[in-house]
């Protein structure tokens, strides 16, 4: 498959790239031969499926676990009364 420059201008417009010269050559080298293996895996006879195709989501049961906030935050630097001291986010300058 011979790909031309205007081709992969369009590519990379679609994708939203910014490509140089350099790189449209390179892309216009590189490009036909990964097509071509694209297209070769649509030969490919699949019969059955084995345990590595099972994508089923296994989530552990929620469980209820203790929580002690207070003491957590009572461990962290600039803490007083269950309060946390952070630096400030903006600046007033």
């Amino acid at each position: 498959m011979e790909l031309t420059t205007s081709d992969i201008e369009h590519l990379a417009k679609l994708a939203r790239l910014s490509i140089s010269e350099n790189e449209i050559e390179k892309y216009k080298q590189d490009l036909p031969a990964i097509l071509d293996y694209l297209g070769s895996l649509s030969v490919v006879t699949v019969t059955s499926e084995d345990e590595t195709t099972d994508q089923t989501l296994r989530l552990r049961p929620d469980q209820v676990e203790p929580f002690d906030g207070p003491f957590l935050i009572d461990q962290l630097p600039g803490s007083a009364e269950r309060l946390l001291s952070v630096p400030p986010v903006f600046n007033n300058d």
